[in-house]
């Protein structure tokens, strides 16, 4: 019995001494800033239990206004002083530039190719240079303010025309939802989501339901799978399925989407397709070639 207990101590020393090794004796040849004592394999998240943003004040004000955690497998910095973060994001703006990977990056983004989510290089330079040029220019805005002027006229009179003149309980969370959408794809693809006729009704209520299903999902940006990877492996809460999901629905709604903007714009003709957000693209994209 003796010999099967000291086997077993043995395989858990040499299971757990790498740990040790990493997170207390490497780390301080990497001059790391002040750390408090971490756990290994889920590093710092053991302080975090209750009240993380007081617990964070009390760690800053003991270890200094830079301190390194580690949340399970992901490294933190937190600052708390002025200097400190200007040095971050002037200094060494372009080291803090990039988001970490997470699943929801992982499914969510097409492959960080997403602009808030793609790491700093040429392409975010490019995308950068398209949302900053073609989305949110003073042309670009002029060009699309009798768009959001008339969504707004039809927003109104589709409002009034439902209540037909009476007084009437009305939920505005759908209605200002069913105006959102509209909006942006009239502005994206140049033809609404629901149409006027539809607005309020059972079939626009259904619309604007799925819609939201596939835009507008309660899906953390961080979850624990991202700090604990093992946790990724063994399906924690469904997490990656729920992404998934979610993925293959925004690319069969954005697919679809693009299709019909494409046999729209040859049976209208170019003109009337052209000032839209995708024909822009579009167009871009052949020039390119």
């Amino acid at each position: 019995m003796e010999n099967q207990y000291n086997y077993y101590l043995t395989i858990f020393l040499v299971l757990i001494f790498p740990f040790f090794y990493k997170y207390f004796f490497n780390s301080r040849r990497n001059n790391l800033p002040p750390s408090p004592l971490a756990f290994p394999i889920i590093g710092h998240l053991y302080l975090l239990k209750n009240k993380p943003l007081s617990t964070l004040t009390s760690l800053s004000a003991k270890y200094g206004p830079v301190l390194y955690l580690r949340y399970g497998s992901m490294p933190v910095l937190i600052v708390s002083s002025p200097s400190a973060v200007e040095e971050c994001f002037t200094k060494n703006d372009i080291i803090f530039a990039n988001r970490p990977r997470t699943m929801a990056g992982d499914w969510l983004t097409f492959n960080y190719t997403a602009y808030i989510w793609a790491p700093y290089g040429q392409l975010w330079k490019n995308l950068r240079r398209l949302t900053v040029m073609e989305l949110l220019s003073s042309n670009s805005l002029q060009k699309t303010s009798n768009v959001r002027d008339q969504e707004v006229v039809n927003f109104t009179h589709s409002l009034f025309k439902f209540c037909n003149g009476r007084s009437r309980n009305v939920d505005l969370t759908n209605w200002v939802c069913t105006f959102s959408f509209n909006l942006m794809n009239k502005i994206v693809a140049g033809r609404h989501l629901v149409s006027e006729e539809d607005a309020g009704m059972g079939k626009g209520i259904a619309m604007i339901e799925r819609l939201k299903g596939i835009f507008i999902v309660d899906l953390p940006v961080l979850n624990m799978c991202d700090f604990l990877p093992l946790l990724r492996r063994i399906g924690y809460k469904g997490m990656e399925k729920k992404m998934s999901l979610v993925h293959n629905q925004r690319n069969e709604f954005l697919n679809n989407l693009l299709e019909e903007f494409r046999q729209e714009k040859v049976s209208v003709g170019n003109r009337e397709k052209q000032n839209t957000l995708i024909g822009t693209l579009l167009s871009l994209q052949e020039s390119e070639h």
